[in-house]
């Protein structure tokens, strides 16, 4: 995960993404605390798909 979503060492942050490995993709809670301490948790399995324009040639 690039390192400018997680912001400074001394930020809280909560995001919730949509995350995928070489096996699934999950909707994904990270939690970071003030001392920095990451806590990831996949919430729910879900599918992506690229959006595309109306009348865009998709082949």
């Amino acid at each position: 995960m690039p390192s400018d979503l997680l912001g400074d060492d001394t930020d809280r942050l909560h995001k919730v993404l949509p995350l995928a490995s070489d096996e699934a993709q999950f909707l994904t809670i990270i939690d970071k605390d003030a001392a920095g301490q990451l806590e990831i948790r996949k919430l729910i399995l879900v599918r992506l798909s690229r959006l595309v324009a109306a009348g865009a040639n998709t082949l």
